[in-house]
């Protein structure tokens, strides 16, 4: 009898064993993520600061004021996920230049540029990986507009 119950007591051991270490793993795995993300994150803007926002394209000479707090949080969280990495030289650019005005609550203004797959935030100029670059057109796609 006492046997039976030493196996379990080892065995019950073990299980609890392997699972903090596979919860210690996840977590490390989790934050080493959130690390090697936020390393090429280009902007990080806080919705709960933000006023409105402006989109304007002189390719066609357009310019949207948006302040519905969806759409706002929509189109934060898109520019929150560009990611680039930042070029020491200036950027000429190729073609229209596309402009996202975000306003805080105290209208302070950031202004972000985009000429091709290069954007502009702080005077610092960095490239866009495709993805990003999607993105940022998407944004102008779904809230400009002449899409309406």
């Amino acid at each position: 009898m006492v046997h039976i119950s030493r196996r379990r007591r080892s065995k019950k051991s073990t299980s609890q064993n392997k699972l903090f270490i596979i919860a210690f793993f996840v977590l490390l795995l989790v934050l080493s993520y959130n690390l090697i993300s936020s390393r090429n994150k280009v902007v990080d803007l806080n919705i709960k600061n933000t006023s409105y926002v402006e989109l304007i394209r002189f390719e066609n000479n357009t310019m949207t004021t948006i302040k519905d707090e969806a759409k706002l949080k929509d189109i934060i969280f898109k520019i929150n996920s560009l990611k680039g990495e930042e070029v020491t030289t200036e950027v000429e650019s190729g073609g229209a230049i596309d402009f996202i005005n975000v306003y805080d609550n105290k209208f302070k203004k950031t202004e972000i540029a985009r000429s091709g797959n290069f954007i502009k935030v702080s005077d610092k100029w960095y490239k866009l990986d495709n993805g990003s670059s999607n993105i940022f057109e998407n944004i102008f796609k779904e809230y400009n507009k002449t899409n309406f």
